[in-house]
């Protein structure tokens, strides 16, 4: 299966700038950190993950000292979560915070994106790149949001009655505002990257984006399979590969409404490339369900031949192949979809995944099914898409 990078990758610049947010969090927590080991020990079940939060980090960053920008960006993304925990469990320990003095510092970073989201650029010169470009900085701003939102249920009005309980709480806001400010800044960064590469004949695109991201989502409200149809098909066999088959689409029956709800929600952000991207893959994920219902039956009863898998891989490899060459670092972000459902599908083929041969051959035909209709269909959205 092809290679299918993201379209934007970190600048030394970008990678600096995380450094500075890891290390800030590092140092603040570093005198803490020592003062648990001088005596005040920390519980032993928090213990672990408060070191990978402070001293491993610090061995980390120490690798790359002599050449900052050299550093393993992805890793550290990583360890932010673990950097802003335990700053934050610190600190609760020692009462120097308490939850809900940490969740208002959660809340202010998550409050923080209304303006990250009104620097996004809403010219372009091709809406190619400004979906590739300004849709990947508008994916970070939506990490930054989800790293606080997901958590917002949260009540504090009653923290726990325990000094643990107390400081894991704290724990918990400082990782959030620390995971949103990390994706907040790197949404703030792809965007200035683009609107650097601007020309001075650059025309207004996010209207004709949100028509197009409408006209999408209208389409999909008539034609989307309601809940519960993928188990009505399946119930009409007796045959259990056939039925293995028709429960499984359930996966892109999902999959178009996940993605017809987070246009939605881009739409009352204003994530206006998002947003149009997000529908466009609600209409692959019907154009690969309604690719897999048409699937014959004959093909899947009693179990899919190793052949017509292979045939069945080798379409969507060869799809994704051509996405990625003709429409660029756009088309190599949305073919990561339609390869990972292949490799998905693949896992069913492994031994023990299902007690039946037939139905895990089923299942993995149901996957490469899902992905080559997906893949079919996304040259055609896309015009669609640019024409706007």
């Amino acid at each position: 299966m092809p290679a299918t990078p993201r379209p934007n990758e970190p600048t030394d610049a970008q990678v600096l700038a995380l450094r500075a947010h890891l290390d800030g969090l590092v140092t603040a927590a570093e005198p803490l950190y020592a003062r648990a080991d001088d005596g005040d020990a920390l519980p032993e079940d928090v213990s672990v993950r408060v070191g990978a939060g402070v001293p491993s980090v610090r061995e980390f960053l120490a690798e790359s000292a002599d050449a900052p920008a050299s550093m393993d960006y992805g890793f550290a993304r990583s360890r932010v979560s673990y950097a802003g925990f335990a700053l934050g469990y610190l600190r609760g320990w020692f009462g120097l915070d308490d939850p809900a003095g940490a969740r208002e510092r959660a809340r202010d970073a998550r409050a923080s994106l209304t303006n990250a989201g009104a620097e996004t650029p809403r010219r372009a010169d091709e809406t190619r790149d400004y979906l590739a470009q300004v849709g990947w900085a508008e994916r970070a701003l939506r990490f930054a949001w989800l790293a606080v939102d997901q958590h917002d249920g949260e009540t504090d009005r009653d923290p726990p009655a325990s000094r643990a309980g107390r400081a894991e709480r704290v724990g918990t806001h400082y990782r959030q505002a620390a995971k949103a400010r990390m994706h907040a800044t790197a949404g703030r960064h792809y965007a200035r990257e683009y609107r650097r590469g601007l020309s001075d004949g650059a025309t207004p695109v996010v209207g004709a984006l949100d028509e197009r991201r409408d006209a999408f989502l209208s389409r999909i409200e008539s034609d989307a399979p309601p809940r519960g149809r993928p188990r009505a098909l399946a119930d009409r066999y007796d045959d259990p590969a056939v039925a293995a088959y028709y429960r499984r689409l359930d996966n892109p029956r999902g999959a178009v409404a996940e993605q017809a709800h987070l246009a939605r929600t881009a739409a009352e952000h204003g994530w206006h490339a998002l947003g149009a991207l997000a529908a466009l893959r609600a209409a692959a994920n019907l154009a690969g369900y309604e690719h897999a219902v048409a699937a014959d039956v004959s093909t899947v009863r009693d179990g899919v031949a190793p052949a017509a898998l292979f045939e069945a891989k080798r379409r969507v490899v060869r799809r994704v192949g051509a996405l990625a060459d003709r429409d660029g670092a756009l088309g190599t972000w949305l073919a990561g979809e339609p390869a990972r459902l292949v490799a998905a599908g693949e896992g069913y083929l492994d031994a023990d995944v299902m007690d039946s041969r037939a139905s895990a051959r089923a299942v993995c035909f149901a996957f490469f099914r899902h992905a080559a209709g997906y893949a079919a269909a996304l040259p055609g959205l896309l015009a669609r898409v640019e024409s706007a």
